[in-house]
Protein backbone atom coordinates (compact mmCIF):
# COMPACT_ATOMS: atom_id res chain seq x y z
CA UNK A 1 0.00 0.00 0.00
CA UNK A 2 1.47 3.35 -0.97
CA UNK A 3 2.22 5.71 1.85
CA UNK A 4 0.64 9.26 2.15
CA UNK A 5 3.55 10.38 4.52
CA UNK A 6 5.15 12.78 2.42
CA UNK A 7 1.92 14.26 0.95
CA UNK A 8 1.18 15.07 4.58
CA UNK A 9 4.04 16.29 5.86
CA UNK A 10 4.75 18.50 2.81
CA UNK A 11 0.70 20.02 3.75
CA UNK A 12 1.95 19.99 7.05
CA UNK A 13 5.26 22.08 6.54
CA UNK A 14 3.23 24.63 3.87
CA UNK A 15 0.73 25.33 6.81
CA UNK A 16 3.43 25.80 9.53
CA UNK A 17 4.93 28.04 6.93
CA UNK A 18 1.74 29.90 6.11
CA UNK A 19 1.10 30.85 9.83
CA UNK A 20 4.79 32.10 9.90
CA UNK A 21 4.55 34.10 7.15
CA UNK A 22 0.63 35.66 8.57
CA UNK A 23 2.63 36.14 11.54
CA UNK A 24 5.73 38.02 10.10
CA UNK A 25 3.06 40.25 8.28
CA UNK A 26 0.55 40.97 11.23
CA UNK A 27 4.42 41.86 12.99
CA UNK A 28 4.77 44.70 10.48
CA UNK A 29 1.33 46.10 10.62
CA UNK A 30 0.85 45.73 13.55
CA UNK A 31 3.55 48.72 14.46
CA UNK A 32 2.52 51.61 16.56
CA UNK A 33 5.68 53.58 14.77
CA UNK A 34 6.64 53.17 11.22
CA UNK A 35 10.36 51.58 10.69
CA UNK A 36 12.99 53.50 9.18
CA UNK A 37 13.48 52.84 5.37
CA UNK A 38 16.27 50.67 6.05
CA UNK A 39 14.75 48.43 8.84
CA UNK A 40 11.69 47.89 6.48
CA UNK A 41 13.79 46.46 3.84
CA UNK A 42 15.15 43.92 5.67
CA UNK A 43 11.76 42.92 7.03
CA UNK A 44 10.55 42.85 3.87
CA UNK A 45 13.70 40.96 2.14
CA UNK A 46 13.13 38.61 4.85
CA UNK A 47 9.17 38.23 4.52
CA UNK A 48 9.54 37.33 0.83
CA UNK A 49 12.04 35.17 1.38
CA UNK A 50 10.23 32.52 3.88
CA UNK A 51 6.85 33.69 1.30
CA UNK A 52 9.01 32.26 -1.53
CA UNK A 53 10.07 29.32 0.41
CA UNK A 54 6.43 28.23 1.27
CA UNK A 55 5.62 29.00 -2.29
CA UNK A 56 8.03 26.16 -3.39
CA UNK A 57 6.72 24.06 -0.88
CA UNK A 58 3.19 24.49 -2.60
CA UNK A 59 4.52 23.53 -5.99
CA UNK A 60 6.07 20.48 -4.31
CA UNK A 61 2.49 19.41 -2.76
CA UNK A 62 0.68 20.40 -6.61
CA UNK A 63 3.18 18.02 -8.14
CA UNK A 64 2.38 15.24 -6.15
CA UNK A 65 -1.31 16.03 -6.69
CA UNK A 66 -0.38 15.73 -10.66
CA UNK A 67 1.20 12.68 -9.82
CA UNK A 68 -1.18 10.65 -7.82
CA UNK A 69 -4.99 11.78 -8.72
CA UNK A 70 -6.15 9.39 -6.33
CA UNK A 71 -6.13 12.07 -3.46
CA UNK A 72 -8.75 14.10 -5.33
CA UNK A 73 -8.96 17.65 -5.82
CA UNK A 74 -9.03 18.80 -2.40
CA UNK A 75 -5.38 18.93 -1.25
CA UNK A 76 -4.68 20.18 -4.63
CA UNK A 77 -7.00 23.13 -5.04
CA UNK A 78 -6.23 24.25 -1.21
CA UNK A 79 -2.22 25.01 -2.40
CA UNK A 80 -3.65 27.00 -5.36
CA UNK A 81 -5.71 28.75 -3.11
CA UNK A 82 -2.94 29.27 -0.76
CA UNK A 83 -0.13 30.14 -3.28
CA UNK A 84 -2.49 32.79 -4.97
CA UNK A 85 -2.70 34.33 -1.84
CA UNK A 86 0.63 34.10 -1.03
CA UNK A 87 1.94 35.18 -4.16
CA UNK A 88 -0.64 38.41 -4.17
CA UNK A 89 1.51 39.28 -0.52
CA UNK A 90 4.60 38.61 -2.04
CA UNK A 91 4.00 40.63 -4.69
CA UNK A 92 2.38 43.56 -2.46
CA UNK A 93 5.67 43.47 0.08
CA UNK A 94 8.08 43.94 -3.10
CA UNK A 95 5.95 46.88 -4.14
CA UNK A 96 6.94 48.46 -0.62
CA UNK A 97 10.45 46.84 -0.64
CA UNK A 98 11.45 48.76 -4.21
CA UNK A 99 9.52 52.34 -2.46
CA UNK A 100 10.73 52.51 1.14
CA UNK A 101 10.09 56.10 1.30
CA UNK A 102 6.73 56.32 -0.27
CA UNK A 103 4.71 55.70 3.13
CA UNK A 104 1.24 56.60 1.73
CA UNK A 105 2.11 53.90 -0.42
CA UNK A 106 3.45 51.76 2.04
CA UNK A 107 0.71 51.80 4.24
CA UNK A 108 -2.00 50.70 1.18
CA UNK A 109 0.40 48.04 0.72
CA UNK A 110 0.29 46.86 4.09
CA UNK A 111 -3.29 47.34 4.66
CA UNK A 112 -4.40 44.94 1.35
CA UNK A 113 -1.39 42.34 2.86
CA UNK A 114 -3.39 42.09 5.99
CA UNK A 115 -6.48 41.47 4.15
CA UNK A 116 -4.92 38.83 2.33
CA UNK A 117 -3.09 37.39 5.56
CA UNK A 118 -6.72 37.33 7.25
CA UNK A 119 -8.24 35.28 4.30
CA UNK A 120 -5.18 32.93 4.23
CA UNK A 121 -5.58 32.58 7.95
CA UNK A 122 -9.58 31.89 8.07
CA UNK A 123 -8.74 29.07 4.81
CA UNK A 124 -5.93 27.42 7.18
CA UNK A 125 -8.03 27.36 9.87
CA UNK A 126 -11.47 25.72 8.20
CA UNK A 127 -8.99 23.01 6.75
CA UNK A 128 -8.02 22.23 9.92
CA UNK A 129 -10.87 22.58 11.58
CA UNK A 130 -12.69 20.30 8.87
CA UNK A 131 -9.92 17.87 9.39
CA UNK A 132 -10.37 18.06 13.21
CA UNK A 133 -14.22 17.27 12.91
CA UNK A 134 -13.77 14.16 10.48
CA UNK A 135 -11.89 12.75 13.11
CA UNK A 136 -15.14 11.06 15.20
CA UNK A 137 -13.59 9.58 17.98
CA UNK A 138 -13.24 13.69 19.36
CA UNK A 139 -16.54 14.32 21.38
CA UNK A 140 -18.15 17.58 20.68
CA UNK A 141 -17.77 19.76 24.34
CA UNK A 142 -21.66 19.61 26.24
CA UNK A 143 -22.34 22.91 28.17
CA UNK A 144 -25.52 24.62 29.48
CA UNK A 145 -25.85 27.86 27.42
CA UNK A 146 -28.44 30.63 27.12
CA UNK A 147 -29.96 30.53 23.45
CA UNK A 148 -31.55 33.93 23.32
CA UNK A 149 -27.35 35.56 24.20
CA UNK A 150 -26.31 33.15 21.55
CA UNK A 151 -28.62 34.03 18.67
CA UNK A 152 -27.58 37.92 20.17
CA UNK A 153 -24.53 37.50 19.70
CA UNK A 154 -25.04 36.04 16.02
CA UNK A 155 -27.27 38.56 15.07
CA UNK A 156 -24.92 41.45 15.94
CA UNK A 157 -22.21 39.86 13.66
CA UNK A 158 -24.36 39.54 10.84
CA UNK A 159 -25.63 42.67 10.86
CA UNK A 160 -22.15 44.44 11.00
CA UNK A 161 -21.49 41.93 7.87
CA UNK A 162 -24.91 42.97 6.19
CA UNK A 163 -24.56 46.49 6.60
CA UNK A 164 -20.94 45.98 4.73
CA UNK A 165 -23.08 44.42 1.94
CA UNK A 166 -26.19 46.67 1.62
CA UNK A 167 -27.97 43.75 2.87
CA UNK A 168 -31.05 43.77 5.41
CA UNK A 169 -31.66 41.26 7.92
CA UNK A 170 -35.26 40.98 9.16
CA UNK A 171 -35.62 38.36 11.90
CA UNK A 172 -39.11 37.06 12.31
CA UNK A 173 -38.66 35.04 15.69
CA UNK A 174 -38.02 37.13 18.99
CA UNK A 175 -34.95 35.86 21.46
CA UNK A 176 -37.73 37.05 24.33
CA UNK A 177 -40.12 34.86 22.95
CA UNK A 178 -38.69 31.62 23.18
CA UNK A 179 -40.16 29.10 25.65
CA UNK A 180 -36.58 27.09 26.15
CA UNK A 181 -34.17 29.36 26.97
CA UNK A 182 -31.89 27.41 28.49
CA UNK A 183 -29.94 24.20 26.59
CA UNK A 184 -27.63 21.77 26.67
CA UNK A 185 -25.37 21.55 23.34
CA UNK A 186 -22.11 22.80 21.67
CA UNK A 187 -22.98 26.52 21.36
CA UNK A 188 -19.75 27.73 19.84
CA UNK A 189 -20.12 25.17 16.71
CA UNK A 190 -24.63 26.39 16.95
CA UNK A 191 -22.79 29.99 16.15
CA UNK A 192 -20.22 28.43 13.91
CA UNK A 193 -22.97 26.94 11.49
CA UNK A 194 -25.63 29.72 12.09
CA UNK A 195 -22.93 32.32 11.16
CA UNK A 196 -21.62 30.21 8.21
CA UNK A 197 -25.24 30.19 6.44
CA UNK A 198 -25.88 33.77 7.06
CA UNK A 199 -22.40 34.68 5.92
CA UNK A 200 -23.57 33.10 2.70
CA UNK A 201 -26.88 34.85 2.24
CA UNK A 202 -25.11 38.18 2.94
CA UNK A 203 -22.54 37.32 0.54
CA UNK A 204 -24.39 35.90 -2.32
CA UNK A 205 -27.10 38.25 -2.31
CA UNK A 206 -27.63 41.09 -4.28
CA UNK A 207 -27.20 44.90 -3.44
CA UNK A 208 -30.32 46.11 -1.66
CA UNK A 209 -31.51 42.23 -0.64
CA UNK A 210 -32.68 40.75 2.46
CA UNK A 211 -31.54 38.07 4.56
CA UNK A 212 -35.20 36.79 6.37
CA UNK A 213 -34.37 34.49 9.69
CA UNK A 214 -37.01 32.80 11.51
CA UNK A 215 -36.60 30.41 14.66
CA UNK A 216 -38.91 27.27 15.66
CA UNK A 217 -39.17 25.32 19.09
CA UNK A 218 -40.69 22.18 18.85
CA UNK A 219 -40.70 19.64 21.92
CA UNK A 220 -40.05 16.36 20.83
CA UNK A 221 -40.33 14.76 24.60
CA UNK A 222 -40.71 16.45 28.07
CA UNK A 223 -36.94 17.07 28.59
CA UNK A 224 -35.61 17.27 24.77
CA UNK A 225 -36.50 20.08 22.17
CA UNK A 226 -35.83 20.37 18.36
CA UNK A 227 -35.28 24.04 17.02
CA UNK A 228 -36.34 24.85 13.55
CA UNK A 229 -34.37 27.38 12.22
CA UNK A 230 -35.00 28.93 8.38
CA UNK A 231 -32.76 31.56 6.75
CA UNK A 232 -34.23 32.52 3.34
CA UNK A 233 -32.11 35.19 1.13
CA UNK A 234 -32.71 37.20 -2.32
CA UNK A 235 -29.64 36.08 -3.76
CA UNK A 236 -28.28 34.81 -6.62
CA UNK A 237 -29.27 31.54 -6.21
CA UNK A 238 -27.66 28.21 -7.17
CA UNK A 239 -28.08 25.34 -9.71
CA UNK A 240 -29.59 22.44 -8.89
CA UNK A 241 -26.52 20.39 -10.02
CA UNK A 242 -24.46 22.73 -7.81
CA UNK A 243 -26.70 21.69 -4.83
CA UNK A 244 -26.36 18.07 -4.84
CA UNK A 245 -22.28 18.64 -4.34
CA UNK A 246 -22.67 21.60 -2.13
CA UNK A 247 -21.04 19.93 1.03
CA UNK A 248 -18.33 18.33 -0.36
CA UNK A 249 -15.05 19.86 0.81
CA UNK A 250 -13.62 22.65 -1.71
CA UNK A 251 -16.81 22.88 -4.34
CA UNK A 252 -17.46 25.98 -5.13
CA UNK A 253 -20.29 26.95 -7.77
CA UNK A 254 -18.87 27.41 -11.46
CA UNK A 255 -20.73 31.11 -11.90
CA UNK A 256 -19.84 33.49 -9.47
CA UNK A 257 -21.41 36.93 -10.21
CA UNK A 258 -18.73 39.51 -10.90
CA UNK A 259 -17.66 41.35 -7.42
CA UNK A 260 -18.14 38.41 -5.56
CA UNK A 261 -14.93 37.06 -4.05
CA UNK A 262 -14.74 33.06 -4.27
CA UNK A 263 -14.94 31.34 -1.24
CA UNK A 264 -12.19 28.58 0.04
CA UNK A 265 -15.44 25.65 -0.73
CA UNK A 266 -15.22 24.57 3.06
CA UNK A 267 -18.02 26.40 4.80
CA UNK A 268 -20.94 24.30 3.85
CA UNK A 269 -18.62 21.28 4.39
CA UNK A 270 -17.88 22.25 7.92
CA UNK A 271 -21.65 23.35 8.35
CA UNK A 272 -22.60 19.88 7.33
CA UNK A 273 -19.98 18.00 9.37
CA UNK A 274 -20.79 19.86 12.77
CA UNK A 275 -24.54 19.06 12.49
CA UNK A 276 -23.97 15.61 11.60
CA UNK A 277 -21.68 15.59 14.83
CA UNK A 278 -24.55 17.60 16.74
CA UNK A 279 -27.43 14.74 15.70
CA UNK A 280 -29.16 17.68 12.97
CA UNK A 281 -29.78 17.75 9.62
CA UNK A 282 -29.90 20.53 7.06
CA UNK A 283 -31.98 20.86 3.53
CA UNK A 284 -31.38 23.84 1.04
CA UNK A 285 -33.88 25.26 -1.52
CA UNK A 286 -32.48 27.28 -4.09
CA UNK A 287 -33.52 29.02 -7.62
CA UNK A 288 -31.06 30.74 -9.68
CA UNK A 289 -31.59 34.30 -9.68
CA UNK A 290 -34.73 34.18 -7.61
CA UNK A 291 -32.81 33.12 -3.74
CA UNK A 292 -32.18 30.55 -1.46
CA UNK A 293 -33.80 29.22 1.54
CA UNK A 294 -31.91 26.90 3.98
CA UNK A 295 -33.39 24.90 6.88
CA UNK A 296 -31.86 23.60 9.61
CA UNK A 297 -32.91 21.30 12.57
CA UNK A 298 -30.69 21.38 15.98
CA UNK A 299 -32.09 18.88 18.88
CA UNK A 300 -30.91 19.83 22.21
CA UNK A 301 -31.88 18.69 26.24
CA UNK A 302 -33.88 21.26 27.80
CA UNK A 303 -31.42 22.70 30.96
CA UNK A 304 -32.73 24.32 34.24
CA UNK A 305 -30.46 27.41 33.95
CA UNK A 306 -27.48 28.74 32.49
CA UNK A 307 -24.54 29.11 35.90
CA UNK A 308 -23.98 32.30 36.49
CA UNK A 309 -20.22 32.93 36.03
CA UNK A 310 -18.67 35.78 37.52
CA UNK A 311 -17.42 38.98 35.31
CA UNK A 312 -13.92 39.06 34.25
CA UNK A 313 -11.74 41.41 36.04
CA UNK A 314 -10.69 44.49 33.23
CA UNK A 315 -6.88 44.37 32.67
CA UNK A 316 -4.70 47.10 34.29
CA UNK A 317 -1.11 48.50 33.67
CA UNK A 318 1.02 46.91 31.31
CA UNK A 319 3.82 44.31 30.94
CA UNK A 320 6.42 46.36 31.77
CA UNK A 321 9.20 45.11 33.71
CA UNK A 322 7.32 41.44 33.49
CA UNK A 323 9.79 38.25 33.65
CA UNK A 324 8.26 36.13 30.93
CA UNK A 325 10.04 32.61 30.03
CA UNK A 326 9.30 32.10 26.26
CA UNK A 327 9.38 28.50 24.78
CA UNK A 328 8.89 28.47 21.51
CA UNK A 329 11.22 25.63 19.30
CA UNK A 330 10.84 27.37 16.09
CA UNK A 331 12.92 30.31 15.91
CA UNK A 332 10.82 32.50 13.60
CA UNK A 333 7.79 32.41 15.89
CA UNK A 334 10.13 33.02 18.87
CA UNK A 335 11.56 35.95 17.49
CA UNK A 336 8.73 37.53 16.52
CA UNK A 337 6.60 36.59 19.89
CA UNK A 338 10.09 37.99 21.57
CA UNK A 339 9.37 40.91 19.62
CA UNK A 340 5.80 41.78 20.27
CA UNK A 341 6.27 40.91 24.45
CA UNK A 342 9.70 43.33 24.68
CA UNK A 343 7.42 45.81 22.75
CA UNK A 344 5.04 45.45 25.64
CA UNK A 345 8.18 46.57 28.14
CA UNK A 346 8.66 42.84 28.85
CA UNK A 347 11.73 41.20 30.13
CA UNK A 348 12.23 37.55 27.86
CA UNK A 349 14.10 34.70 28.38
CA UNK A 350 13.91 32.51 25.40
CA UNK A 351 13.85 28.76 25.12
CA UNK A 352 14.12 26.27 22.28
CA UNK A 353 12.47 23.30 23.63
CA UNK A 354 10.61 22.23 26.76
CA UNK A 355 14.06 21.05 28.08
CA UNK A 356 15.43 24.31 28.05
CA UNK A 357 12.40 25.99 29.37
CA UNK A 358 12.32 23.61 32.41
CA UNK A 359 16.29 23.84 32.77
CA UNK A 360 15.94 28.36 32.87
CA UNK A 361 13.05 28.06 35.12
CA UNK A 362 14.46 25.67 37.75
CA UNK A 363 17.70 27.87 37.49
CA UNK A 364 16.31 30.82 38.60
CA UNK A 365 15.52 32.18 42.14
CA UNK A 366 11.77 31.60 43.09
CA UNK A 367 9.12 33.98 41.67
CA UNK A 368 12.01 35.55 39.32
CA UNK A 369 9.57 34.59 36.42
CA UNK A 370 6.26 36.13 36.39
CA UNK A 371 5.27 33.72 32.96
CA UNK A 372 5.40 30.89 31.17
CA UNK A 373 4.34 31.18 27.73
CA UNK A 374 4.79 27.47 26.48
CA UNK A 375 4.30 26.00 22.50
CA UNK A 376 3.30 22.38 22.52
CA UNK A 377 5.01 20.77 19.82
CA UNK A 378 8.52 20.70 20.96
CA UNK A 379 11.38 18.60 20.04
CA UNK A 380 13.23 16.37 23.20
CA UNK A 381 10.34 17.84 25.57
CA UNK A 382 7.08 18.76 23.88
CA UNK A 383 5.22 21.71 25.92
CA UNK A 384 2.67 19.36 28.17
CA UNK A 385 5.80 17.26 29.14
CA UNK A 386 7.69 20.64 30.34
CA UNK A 387 4.77 21.96 32.48
CA UNK A 388 3.73 19.03 34.41
CA UNK A 389 7.56 18.93 34.98
CA UNK A 390 7.59 22.44 36.16
CA UNK A 391 4.42 21.70 38.39
CA UNK A 392 6.28 18.77 40.17
CA UNK A 393 9.91 20.40 40.42
CA UNK A 394 9.61 21.41 43.82
CA UNK A 395 10.55 25.19 44.00
CA UNK A 396 8.06 27.36 45.51
CA UNK A 397 6.84 29.05 43.05
CA UNK A 398 6.49 25.86 40.84
CA UNK A 399 2.71 25.28 41.49
CA UNK A 400 1.45 28.89 41.22
CA UNK A 401 3.85 30.02 38.21
CA UNK A 402 0.99 30.90 35.30
CA UNK A 403 1.78 28.54 32.41
CA UNK A 404 -0.18 30.02 29.13
CA UNK A 405 -0.22 27.82 25.96
CA UNK A 406 0.53 28.98 23.08
CA UNK A 407 -0.20 26.80 19.96
CA UNK A 408 -1.11 26.60 16.74
CA UNK A 409 -3.63 23.88 17.58
CA UNK A 410 -6.43 25.88 18.66
CA UNK A 411 -8.91 23.32 18.94
CA UNK A 412 -10.88 21.86 22.00
CA UNK A 413 -8.93 18.99 22.46
CA UNK A 414 -5.98 20.30 22.41
CA UNK A 415 -7.25 23.00 24.72
CA UNK A 416 -8.24 20.41 27.42
CA UNK A 417 -4.76 18.30 27.13
CA UNK A 418 -2.91 21.56 27.89
CA UNK A 419 -4.92 22.42 30.76
CA UNK A 420 -5.05 19.09 32.31
CA UNK A 421 -1.15 19.27 32.06
CA UNK A 422 -1.06 22.18 34.69
CA UNK A 423 -0.84 25.31 32.24
CA UNK A 424 -3.53 28.31 33.18
CA UNK A 425 -4.43 29.46 29.82
CA UNK A 426 -4.70 29.00 26.15
CA UNK A 427 -3.65 31.36 23.07
CA UNK A 428 -3.68 30.26 19.45
CA UNK A 429 -1.08 31.15 16.54
CA UNK A 430 -0.63 33.43 15.04
CA UNK A 431 -0.66 35.50 18.17
CA UNK A 432 -3.22 38.37 18.62
CA UNK A 433 -1.17 41.33 20.48
CA UNK A 434 -4.14 42.75 22.41
CA UNK A 435 -5.23 39.01 23.19
CA UNK A 436 -1.37 38.21 24.04
CA UNK A 437 -1.45 41.34 26.66
CA UNK A 438 -4.79 41.04 28.47
CA UNK A 439 -3.86 37.22 28.84
CA UNK A 440 -1.04 37.72 30.44
CA UNK A 441 -1.83 40.88 32.25
CA UNK A 442 -5.30 38.06 33.70
CA UNK A 443 -2.06 36.77 36.09
CA UNK A 444 -0.05 39.69 36.25
CA UNK A 445 1.05 40.49 40.24
CA UNK A 446 3.84 42.77 40.27
CA UNK A 447 3.82 46.27 40.52
CA UNK A 448 2.77 48.46 38.03
CA UNK A 449 4.15 51.34 36.13
CA UNK A 450 2.41 53.53 38.72
CA UNK A 451 3.33 51.54 41.99
CA UNK A 452 -0.22 49.77 42.10
CA UNK A 453 -0.50 46.01 41.70
CA UNK A 454 -2.80 44.39 39.29
CA UNK A 455 -4.09 40.88 39.81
Amino acid sequence: MKSDMPKDNTMQTCIAATEEVIARINRLVDRTTPLEPEQLTEELTAAVDRLRETLRGMEELEDMQQADRALADFPARLAHDMRTLLNGIVGLLEICGQHPDDRQLIDASRAKARVAAGRLMSLVNDTLELSKLEKRDVPLPQEVFHLPTLLKEVETLAHMRAEEADVEIICRTSCLQLKYPCLLGSPLYVKQVLLNILTNAIKYNRPHGTVFCALEEKPTSDSKVALHITICDTGVGMEQDFLQEIFKPYVQADAVPQGIGMGAGLGMAIVKTLLERMHGAIRIESKVDVGTTVYVTLPFAIAEQVPVKDAPKKPKGSLRGMHILLAENDELNREIAAFILKDTGAIVTEAANGREALALFTAKPPHYFDVVLMDIPMPEMDGCAAAHAIRHCGKPDAETIPILAMTANAFDDDRQKSLSAGMNDYLSKPLDIPKLTEAIQKFRTTPTDNGGLVG
